[in-house]
């Protein structure tokens, strides 16, 4: 079977090659960041969820990208759009973390109709160094425990669900052009439109403060 890295790559070759060809379709440029979005043809699930996609360009090599893109206990510092993150690998008791990922607990701030609570992902992360200079950065709630160590319920919160979603960072000199595609589900009893909407702008509000917070350091 396909690692993570390995499938994020997949659908970042599918919109490079030819992206209204392949059913992406541009939905929103907002501050600097480019949203594409389609339908998931290979997993026709019960929601129909749409996958994402973000392009930006970072003002950062893609060493520091990388570097602060990894450190999500610092991501409350420059952005109100995450209330917290954490690296709870060292904390499992039971769970063997498959291959060389990571267990990573997020806490997004989402604002919008309907939607009241933050939601919490809790996600394996896998990173891969390319030979071209490319950095691959995966995640996914498949397979997460939920009776280990530190990954009780969090109050005030709704729990979310990431199917897949990732990075690829490509170095361009002193600056990096960046892909990010995801699909999840935000979880609660909002209707999955909202959801998705509330969710990819609040990614968004995230990826606009990261830019800012790359071009300060």
């Amino acid at each position: 079977s396909q690692s993570l890295t390995e499938r994020i790559l997949k659908h970042h070759a599918s919109w490079v090659a030819d992206a209204e060809g392949n059913g992406w379709q541009l939905r929103r440029e907002k501050r600097a960041v480019r949203v594409f979005c389609r339908r998931d043809h290979d997993n026709p699930s019960r929601h129909r969820l749409q996958r994402y996609l973000f392009h930006l360009v970072l003002k950062a090599p893609v060493g520091i990208v990388c570097r602060e893109l990894l450190d999500e206990d610092k991501w409350p510092s420059w952005t109100e759009a995450v209330v917290s993150g954490r690296d709870v690998t060292d904390k499992l008791v039971f769970t063997e973390p498959p291959g060389d990922t990571r267990l990573c607990v997020t806490v997004f701030a989402v604002f919008g109709p309907l939607l009241f609570d933050d939601r919490v992902f809790k996600s394996w992360r896998q990173v891969k160094h390319l030979s071209d200079g490319r950095i691959v950065v995966g995640y996914t709630s498949h397979g997460v425990p939920t009776d280990d160590a530190d990954l009780g319920d969090i109050p005030g919160t709704v729990e979310g669900k990431t199917h897949l979603a990732g990075w690829v960072l490509e170095p361009h000199g002193d600056t990096t052009q960046a892909v990010f595609t995801v699909q999840a589900e935000w979880g609660g009893s909002t209707p999955a439109k909202v959801a998705e909407t509330v969710g990819w702008r609040a990614l968004v509000a995230w990826m606009s403060d990261f830019r800012t917070h790359l071009s300060n350091l």
